[in-house]
């Protein structure tokens, strides 16, 4: 009865807006501006693009933050965009250990390098790499709109759903971080394919665009279980009322599971899981205690935890404060104890949130859509079924977050129903809210030092914070900052091998070479194949008159570990300078000579065979300062190195290719010690000479 007298009263209140619609029209007046966008079929893009753009304008001036210039310089495949066959077979990361498969990301990245490039600009240039983001995370706020069109729900909550999800902070890490397209491409099609399916007109494009989905990134394959969830709540046909009113059940469009569309969907999955296999066979999964302490946590613990995580994230999700791109190793520490406050909390919200879901299944199936949506979407990436990268991450909640703002503008919706206007209110201060937090939140990834920093107060138990704060201190040259940072970072995590190099370099940097030797070698006893640690360590040594042997040794090992790695060449250059100062002429030459083999365009090619040809690690002998100096840049020691290349300059027996060599020296050395202008003036200087320098003895690797 209650129900009866409710739609009545909802008919009527819509004749009434009708009436008074027609009214002004008639007097040639203009309808309201709700009206009016409501009846616009390009009004809610325009709205959904500009809120975007308003939001993430700022981006486009950030520099390459955090993965980006782990990912972007250094994969090999980007500078190749059209040689499509190499891309679809290669990994994510550019590294042996790397077991990720993104070939579509990958291309975009790749189409962008290209187009840089065309059009004048510096390739790895970070802004047309932030336009497309900020375009794509757009088109994911057109798609949702579209794809809730296609479920039969009120243009009101469409809107609002698409607004809050362009808005919400939470996806400020997918979002402003380049490497945060994957997510973005992943929702995209996603939703596409869901869109596409729901329609039922054709069997190829929603094939294609589930591919897209699982090429873009692997967790994409849980929008497939998403499909299912829509065919069991949502049986009736895009556009059709069942008589009954109700949203599920059997209708005459579609009376039947479309099982030819699924079996499509099973060839594409089996399509892309061979292509996956193929590309990383003999590599396993394996993920460093620091990036997620689960992986040596017990099931219990594991479970425990993952629950946790989820009730963290549905709480960024509701109050979006205390945002942080950092989660790692101990900043979330492992549960073990069912009793836990937050365990305990999760288990109820989830009792509560499947109990509603089951409760209004029938009647109203958007609730049960987006708590069950929700909860699909997060498994694959939740450390309940397996273990991931990340403990935690909130780029992982950006697909999610689809069904939680799907939930929250139903809210509003009901609101807006229930009381005119008081909807459009709460709609309209959620969004400045979420608005403004976001604004906030993306200066975070302006910068390397913002990022960093900004870390460190998100994230004060993270070894990973400190550890990479002191890594940008230590490129500005400022070491003796950087020293403090390391120790914290230790102090925290005291396996944190790569923690344990950079303190190494920085006692190298500040002189204390005995300190560096023993941190290097820690480095070597938790981690064998950090090639750097192997590297610096034969430097170190020759600092401190070691038996030529043991830095001969060390040289070999960083060698030994592969052509992939960063020491590879720098290690045959140290090496090949060092036997040579030995006397030990014919093993520097077989050294020259696989360098060449390998890059045959290497710069310092061309001193290394001068030097050999004159028996002699210096360039040219009796220039007063030049020995010292070389011998001091080879070893990393620059602040030694410096006085002493200078005074080489000063004297009239030097040539002008050494010159040249001396002065692109010197240019490295201020660089790495911080003092850019200094570095850039003897840079001018050496570009005014021509020929080629003496040897270029490789400084260390971090």
């Amino acid at each position: 009865m209650g129900r009866a007298m409710s739609t009545r009263r909802r008919r009527r209140r819509r004749v009434l807006i009708a009436r008074r619609v027609h009214s002004r029209q008639s007097r040639g007046e203009h309808p309201p501006w709700r009206h009016r966008l409501t009846r616009s079929a390009v009004a809610p893009y325009i709205l959904i693009l500009l809120l975007a753009v308003l939001l993430y304008s700022q981006t486009l001036f950030h520099e390459l933050v955090w993965d980006d210039p782990l990912l972007l310089p250094s994969h090999p495949l980007l500078r190749e965009p059209w040689n499509l066959p190499a891309l679809f077979t290669s990994t994510y990361w550019p590294n042996a250990e790397s077991v990720g498969y993104r070939p579509f990301t990958i291309w975009t990245f790749a189409l962008n390098y290209g187009l840089n490039d065309l059009i004048g600009r510096l390739p790895f240039d970070p802004v047309g790499f932030h336009v497309v983001n900020v375009l794509l995370h757009a088109a994911v706020g057109w798609i949702l709109f579209r794809f809730l069109a296609s479920l039969d729900l009120a243009y009101w909550l469409r809107l609002a759903a698409a607004l809050l999800f362009v808005a919400h902070p939470i996806h400020t890490e997918a979002g402003a971080a380049i490497v945060g397209r994957a997510e973005i491409l992943t929702a995209l099609f996603g939703l596409l394919f869901l869109s596409w399916h729901r329609q039922r007109r054709y069997l190829l494009l929603p094939v294609v665009v589930l591919l897209l989905t699982l090429w873009s990134k692997e967790s994409g394959i849980a929008f497939l279980g998403i499909a299912v969830l829509v065919d069991m709540l949502y049986r009736h046909a895009p556009g059709h009322t069942l008589p009954t009113g109700r949203t599920n059940g059997r209708s005459p469009q579609h009376p039947r599971w479309p099982l030819w569309h699924y079996a499509a969907y099973g060839a594409a999955v089996g399509v892309w899981l061979l292509q996956r296999t193929v590309t990383i066979a003999g590599r396993t999964a394996s993920f460093p205690l620091l990036d997620n302490p689960l992986v040596d946590a017990s099931l219990l613990e594991r479970v425990l935890t993952a629950a946790r995580v989820q009730l963290d994230y549905l709480r960024l999700q509701l109050l979006p404060v205390g945002l942080s791109s950092d989660y790692s190793y101990n900043q979330i520490p492992a549960i073990s104890t069912p009793t836990d406050p937050r365990v305990v909390g999760f288990a109820m919200v989830l009792v509560v949130a499947f109990v509603l879901a089951w409760r209004l299944w029938r009647t109203q199936p958007v609730i049960a859509l987006g708590v069950l949506g929700y909860a699909v979407l997060f498994a694959p990436t939740s450390n309940f079924v397996l273990v991931i990268g990340t403990v935690m991450g909130e780029r992982l909640a950006y697909s999610p977050s689809l069904l939680f703002c799907l939930l929250l503008g139903y809210s509003l919706w009901q609101l807006e129903r229930w009381r005119t206007r008081w909807g459009l209110a709460a709609l309209a201060v959620l969004v400045a809210s979420y608005g403004a937090l976001t604004v906030a939140r993306n200066r975070t990834w302006a910068t390397p030092l913002v990022f960093q920093q900004t870390q460190i107060a998100t994230a004060p138990n993270s070894a990973r914070a400190y550890g990479a704060l002191g890594t940008i201190l230590a490129e500005t040259g400022d070491h003796a900052a950087a020293k403090p940072l390391y120790e914290r970072a230790l102090a925290i995590l005291p396996t944190y091998a790569k923690a344990h190099a950079a303190m190494g370099d920085a006692h190298m940097a500040l002189g204390d070479h005995a300190a560096a030797i023993a941190s290097y070698e820690q480095t070597i006893a938790l981690l064998p194949t950090y090639d750097p640690a192997h590297l610096n360590l034969g430097n170190a040594l020759q600092r401190v008159g070691a038996a030529p042997e043991q830095v001969i040794a060390s040289y070999r090992q960083a060698l030994a570990l592969g052509s992939q790695t960063r020491s590879y060449q720098p290690a045959h250059i140290n090496l090949a300078y060092f036997l040579l100062q030995l006397g030990r002429v014919e093993e520097a030459r077989s050294l020259v000579e696989q360098l060449a083999a390998f890059d045959p365009a290497h710069p310092v090619l061309p001193a290394l065979r001068t030097a050999l040809e004159q028996t002699t690690a210096p360039v040219i002998t009796g220039v007063a300062g030049l020995n010292e100096g070389v011998q001091a840049y080879a070893t990393g020691d620059y602040r030694a190195a410096i006085p002493a290349l200078e005074q080489a300059l000063t004297s009239s027996d030097i040539s002008g290719a050494a010159r040249r060599t001396v002065l692109m020296l010197l240019a490295n050395a201020y660089q790495a010690l911080g003092d850019q202008d200094q570095a850039a003036a003897y840079r001018r200087e050496a570009g005014t000479l021509s020929g080629t320098g003496g040897p270029t003895p490789q400084p260390g690797v971090r």
